[in-house]
């Protein structure tokens, strides 16, 4: 549940509708990086890259208590 919720406002952050204008939000960066996403990549790779990875580490972590509470 905690993957989706960080996707969730990640999601309203790049659509403008969460956060403050000066709270840093990985939503809030990709939406700015995507007007420069021609000339270079990196403003939109480094915050993309830490909410795939929060994202699975946390689905992951998910799992493993899962795994290891559910003993069938």
């Amino acid at each position: 549940g905690l993957g989706t919720a960080i996707l969730e406002i990640a999601g309203l952050s790049f659509l403008g509708l969460a956060g403050e204008v000066d709270v840093p939000e990985w939503g809030a960066m990709l939406r700015e990086g995507k007007d420069g996403l021609r000339s270079s990549l990196w403003p939109v790779l480094a915050p993309g890259t830490a909410i795939s990875l929060t994202v699975l580490g946390f689905n992951q972590l998910g799992e493993s208590l899962r795994a290891g509470y559910d003993r069938k």
